[in-house]
């Protein structure tokens, strides 16, 4: 009986102990299921990643940093330039992994950022929200060169249940950087026969100018070379000129050095800057450098034939050309049977005897630009007869330059005479004719052309909300289609026109006309005009290049309108008159 009891306790605390096993293992899972509720895991949070795009250093928004007084003189610091703005530091986050949320609260103004989000070092500045995924600083002054910052971003900032994988972005700007813009020698002003070497130097930051004239060196062929220096209201740009340098009978070398430049604000210098430039040997520093024949265009947009003579210094302002150039067109054929084609000279060929044949060219000066530190002059003439033809030019010494240099050799050479390229155009880039009028288009021609070649086609009716929809800049010289596989054909008949042209010379521009009264009516049912016009000096597939649009209305001519409002009241007209009823 004693036995059996025994084995009756065992029981029962063996059912005890499981009983409470399931117990504890019930609040367990009871606990983990509250959890899952209550308390989502890691895999069911917004994921974010952030980037910073760190500020950039203010730029010019033009590049011209020095200006002349008068042409081929020193030049000047321009202080007429402009700064882009400041460059902000802008976070973005970016969504990864889970349920999408953006990364900052509702409801937090710009004006309650400065709670929740700290800059170090301190900068004066305003934070901004962009977007819900997008803050932005900017600074009330320019940033320092090569110097550390960091954000901070609260907790509270942020949206409920989403994980950044920072909340500090550390951003470093950029180091000052100096470029040597120019070192040139310029005759001096107060000396003759003398001049001076003048260098640009550009800051991507302003700079601490004290002490900066000790950080250079200039020397001409070694010796030592004292200078001054300046800068724009920006301490941006520095401007350095050397002493005075008599010129000599042999060529000197200047060199410039300069060594690390700090900037006005932040722990950045400059890389050292080593230049050099030449100051010519005396009967060689006023030169003919090159001789060149061009066509370019005059204020009035007409071809003009051109020799261009550079010289390696400025000319004296009152330099009489006439004195020094002349040019004569060669003559047509090698000998005086004229057996072959028009004859391409080459100097060697050139004897007195051949000059005597050939036609002396009376030469105009032509006003021509010329870039910063080119010294050129351009010298009009007129052959118009086609070609090829060729022009011999002889420079003889004897002309002055500033800083009053004999020039001592001249210069000869034969050149092709330059004629303007074979081209058909388009007056204007677009136009508006008059339903009621001739409905005749301008086409200008250059290079001795014969005949137009053009190519019409008459936008159907159908397709006018295509010609809108896939295209840009429907007035340009070229009108831009959205999509490579769709074009002009897609949406129009295509006419070809051949214009014989009375062509006197290859040098004037010839005018033409194009009736597209002719068009209007080719299709039944159809007279709308619209049109897309195509023009080249050939049939060559490949010089169709300019695609002109021109819309025949009631309108009246009108040049040059802006496109999308010339079209839609043009597509009321065509629609009103083809019955659309739009």
């Amino acid at each position: 009986m004693a036995k059996k009891t025994r084995r009756t306790k065992k029981t029962s605390l063996l059912r005890r102990f499981i009983r409470t096993s399931g117990i504890v293992l019930g609040l367990i899972f009871a606990l983990v299921a509250i959890g899952l509720i209550f308390f989502p895991t890691k895999s069911d949070k917004t994921i974010l990643y952030m980037t910073v795009d760190a500020p950039t250093p203010q730029a010019f928004t033009d590049t011209n940093n020095v200006t002349f007084m008068a042409s081929n003189t020193i030049p000047d610091i321009n202080n007429n330039r402009q700064l882009t703005q400041i460059s902000p530091i802008t976070i973005n986050y970016h969504w990864i992994d889970g349920p999408y949320a953006p990364a900052f609260a509702m409801g937090i103004d710009n004006n309650e950022l400065s709670k929740y989000v700290k800059i170090s070092p301190l900068v004066h500045g305003k934070f901004s929200l962009v977007d819900p995924n997008t803050i932005k600083f900017t600074p009330d002054a320019p940033w320092p060169a090569d110097t550390k910052f960091t954000v901070r971003m609260s907790k509270k900032l942020f949206t409920n249940n989403v994980l950044p994988d920072t909340r500090t972005a550390t951003i470093t700007t950029p180091d000052i950087t100096a470029t040597l813009d120019s070192f040139n020698v310029y005759p001096s002003p107060d000396a003759p026969q003398s001049m001076v070497a003048v260098a640009v130097v550009s800051f991507t930051y302003p700079i601490n100018t004290d002490h900066f004239s000790d950080k250079i060196t200039i020397r001409a062929n070694g010796k030592k070379l004292n200078f001054s220096v300046k800068f724009d209201k920006f301490h941006r740009t520095a401007f350095i000129i050397s002493d005075t340098v008599p010129v000599m009978d042999t060529p000197q070398n200047i060199r410039m050095k300069i060594n690390r430049i700090s900037a006005l604000n932040g722990n950045s210098s400059t890389k050292k800057i080593t230049a050099n430039t030449t100051i010519d040997a005396r009967d060689n520093f006023f030169r003919v450098t090159n001789i060149e024949s061009i066509v370019a265009d005059d204020t009035e947009n007409n071809a003009r034939q051109l020799i261009l003579v550079r010289t390696s210094a400025p000319a004296s302002k009152n330099t009489q050309w006439s004195k020094y150039i002349t040019a004569y067109l060669l003559p047509q054929y090698l000998d005086s049977e004229k057996t072959e084609t028009n004859h391409i000279w080459q100097p060697d060929q050139v004897t007195p005897e051949v000059l005597a044949q050939s036609k002396k060219l009376k030469l105009a000066p032509a006003e021509f630009a010329s870039p910063m530190g080119v010294y050129q002059y351009a010298f009009a003439y007129n052959v118009p007869e086609n070609g090829p033809r060729s022009i011999y030019i002889d420079i003889t010494p004897g002309a002055k330059s500033m800083g009053d240099f004999t020039m001592q050799n001249g210069g000869n050479t034969v050149m092709s005479v330059a004629y303007p390229e074979k081209s058909v155009h388009i007056a204007g880039s677009g136009a508006i004719l008059s339903m009621s009028g001739d409905k005749t288009l301008g086409i200008m021609t250059r290079g001795g052309v014969d005949t137009a070649y053009i190519n019409l086609y008459k936008i159907k009716s159908s397709e006018i909300n295509h010609l809108i929809s896939q295209t840009y800049n429907i007035f340009a010289s070229d009108i831009e289609f959205k999509s490579w596989s769709f074009g002009t054909y897609d949406m129009s008949l295509v006419f070809e026109k051949r214009i014989p042209l009375h062509v006197e010379n290859a040098v004037e521009t010839n005018y033409a006309s194009l009736n597209l009264g002719d068009y209007m009516d080719r299709v039944a049912n159809d007279k709308t005009g619209i049109f897309v016009i195509q023009a080249a000096a050939s049939q060559n597939a490949a010089n169709f290049s300019d695609r002109r649009l021109v819309l025949v209305t009631d309108l009246g001519i009108i040049r040059n309108q802006p496109g999308w409002v010339v079209c839609r009241i043009y597509i009321q007209h065509i629609h009103r008159h083809a019955g659309n009823g739009r």
